[in-house]
């Protein structure tokens, strides 16, 4: 039988991390790999298609980086969902309900420089954890990628600190500033560990956790 396929124009409501997924699955399947900043400043099902009919993925990988960076708009723009969470948390600047934490108890011995090596290299592949945010004088407000060093806040707590675990859990995102993402490392006992993790809503989304988590100790047992 005859099928009618459309594709949408655009996607209006995908977060950025929906993007990272995509972006994944464009380059694993297809060998193709727009970049997530294309991808994000798009959101075109249509327009990636075009991309790849017109030879994209063809070209070899060091050419496709080059191409992808050179097609990259020089100012993302806010998807809706982010717009949102942008403005709201403007009106309320010292309000902590638009952050995303959440802890891992580690059992047994944990190499907290080898835990911060793959947390940084998952900073470093994946730009929505080190995105900011910048308003022009036009008042549009656009994404801005920060330093791959720069993307998280790093802390290594004592193990009676329940004053500082607080803090990192709700002190006040400045989204112009960054970084978005904090992880904080304490001790509950000599065997035990928690690994505290905060994130700002506007770059992460609550099904984009375990995936997040799953690639940290994937690069923390290969780091």
């Amino acid at each position: 039988p005859d099928l009618d396929l459309t594709v949408a124009d655009e996607l209006e409501s995908v977060s950025s991390l929906d993007l990272v997924r995509i972006e994944s699955v464009l380059r694993e399947e297809l060998s193709f790999a727009p970049g997530l900043r294309l991808l994000a400043s798009t959101r075109s099902p249509r327009a990636w298609a075009q991309l790849y009919v017109e030879g994209f993925s063809t070209v070899m990988p060091c050419q496709r980086r080059a191409l992808g960076t050179f097609a990259k708009p020089a100012r993302v723009p806010l998807s809706s969902g982010q717009q949102r969470l942008w403005t709201l948390t403007r009106l309320n600047p010292e309000e902590c309900a638009y952050h995303v934490s959440f802890s891992l108890l580690w059992h047994g011995p944990i190499d907290t420089q080898r835990l911060y090596g793959a947390l940084q290299s998952l900073v470093r592949d994946h730009e929505v954890l080190r995105t900011r945010f910048r308003q022009d004088a036009d008042g549009v407000v656009h994404q801005e990628l920060m330093q791959e060093t720069d993307g998280v806040a790093w802390s290594v707590l004592k193990r009676e600190n329940n004053d500082a675990r607080s803090r990192v859990r709700r002190e006040p995102f400045d989204l112009t500033r960054g970084p978005l993402l904090r992880v904080a490392l304490s001790g509950e006992c000599e065997e035990v560990h928690e690994v505290l993790f905060v994130l700002h809503h506007i770059v992460t989304d609550m099904t984009s956790l375990k995936m997040l988590v799953e690639q940290l100790l994937s690069r923390y047992i290969s780091h």
